[in-house]
């Protein structure tokens, strides 16, 4: 006769989505959440720019925004971001709510968004080569390596399984 134990659902599963709300999503997000605390920055960073993209669309008369420019309008960039962005941060929910994490959405959103910023560092690099040590670039440089990192991260978590 099995016993109680091995006839109940594992604790890590999700059967139903009433077992796996709110107490152990939230749980499992919280656990987990300082391992990836730069995801979710670079996330919301993503989705910031692209707010400002596409509610702003004249910022991409500076100079800097020239490499930008030239492959697609503002508002496609805003919406861009901002769709990449809010996938980073489902993922990151999913990936942190399950306990078997599925790194694939979060590899992929973190490689988009360290195109976007080394894009945009290489961008500013090119248009003010005398600031090479300008406020702008020394920030667009950390965010392409947290982004950089987010990558690896997402990649050991997918190795890890």
């Amino acid at each position: 006769m099995p016993s109680k134990r091995a006839a109940m659902p594992q604790r890590d599963q999700w059967s139903t989505a009433g077992e796996m709300f709110p107490s152990r999503v939230f749980g499992r997000l919280k656990r987990r959440f300082p391992e990836r605390i730069v995801e979710w920055l670079c996330a919301a960073e993503l989705v910031g720019w692209g707010a400002v993209f596409y509610g702003r669309p004249f910022i991409f008369s500076n100079p800097a925004m020239g490499m930008l420019r030239k492959m697609a309008p503002a508002e496609l960039w805003g919406v861009c971001l901002m769709t990449v962005g809010a996938l980073w941060i489902v993922g990151l929910v999913v990936n942190g709510a399950r306990h078997k994490t599925t790194s694939k959405i979060r590899a992929t959103c973190a490689t988009a968004g360290l195109v976007t910023f080394l894009l945009l560092a290489l961008g500013f690099a090119v248009a003010y080569p005398e600031q090479m040590t300008g406020l702008w670039l020394v920030t667009l440089i950390l965010h392409v390596l947290a982004a950089a990192y987010s990558v690896f991260r997402a990649m050991v978590d997918h190795e890890r399984g």
